[in-house]
């Protein structure tokens, strides 16, 4: 989950990926592909505020690239992650199990 991964990349004295650029964006997919996963937890989230998305180590988010264009607006689904085309998306954190990128 989520929450699994946030707490396993701080254990590590990392954070769950923030990403800055699209270099970065570009960079994590790539690492995604070569390893054959379509998908990864990143820090984006916006569990504490419905709809006012937030990097897990407090960052500002300049750079997005959300699938649609758009941040999602899905009530259920707070939790933020990265498919292999770099195309962010989000989904419930109690139950998906993806890898995930620490930074």
């Amino acid at each position: 989950t989520w929450s699994i991964a946030k707490s396993s990349c701080q254990e590590q004295g990392a954070f769950l990926a923030t990403i800055l650029t699209a270099d970065e964006n570009s960079f994590v997919a790539s690492l995604l592909r070569e390893g054959g996963k379509t998908s990864a937890w990143i820090g984006v989230n916006d569990h504490v505020t419905q709809d006012h998305y937030v990097w897990v180590d407090g960052s500002p988010i300049a750079f997005t690239n959300w699938s649609g264009g758009t941040p999602p607006t899905d009530a259920n689904k707070n939790f933020g992650r990265i498919d292999d085309r770099g195309a962010w998306l989000t989904d419930l954190d109690q139950f998906i199990s993806w890898p995930y990128v620490c930074k």
